[in-house]
C-alpha cells in the first residue's frame, strides 16, 4: 500500500465515510518530490468543513481550519493520521493490524515500514 492510499484510508476511517457517495468527498494530491513529503488535502465544499472538524478532533497536529477547500499536510501529520486510523480502527490495515506504507527515499529506493 502507498502511502496517498494509506492516508486516503485513514480520512475515511476517521470521517467515518464508508459505502457510496463518499468518493469524491475528498482528494489527497503529494507535492513533493519526496514521497514521505507535503501532500495536499482538498474537500468538496460545503461538507468539507465537517470532514475538517472531525480530522481535528481525532488528530492533534491537524490544521485549525474549517473554512478552506485545501489545506497543506506536513509529513509529521500525515503518519499522525494514518496512526490514529490504525489504533482507532481494524478497517484501515493489514490482517495482522499494522498500517504497511511504501516510501521511496531521496535516493530512490523503496524502504516498506509500519506505522
Amino acid at each position: 500500500m502507498t502511502r496517498k492510499q494509506a492516508l486516503e484510508n485513514a480520512i475515511r476511517t476517521i470521517a467515518g465515510l464508508r459505502g457510496p457517495g463518499n468518493e469524491s468527498l475528498f482528494a489527497v494530491t503529494p507535492v513533493s518530490r519526496d514521497p514521505g513529503g507535503v501532500v495536499i488535502m482538498a474537500v468538496r465544499w460545503p461538507e468539507g468543513a465537517r470532514l475538517y472538524r472531525e480530522m481535528k478532533r481525532v488528530v492533534r497536529g491537524f490544521p485549525d481550519i474549517v473554512d478552506a477547500s485545501c489545506v497543506a499536510l506536513l509529513p509529521e501529520v500525515v503518519d499522525e493520521i494514518i496512526a490514529a486510523a490504525r489504533t482507532g480502527s481494524a478497517d484501515c490495515g493489514d490482517d495482522d493490524g499494522e498500517q504497511r506504507v511504501e516510501r521511496r527515499t531521496a535516493k530512490g529506493a523503496e524502504e516498506t515500514t509500519a506505522v
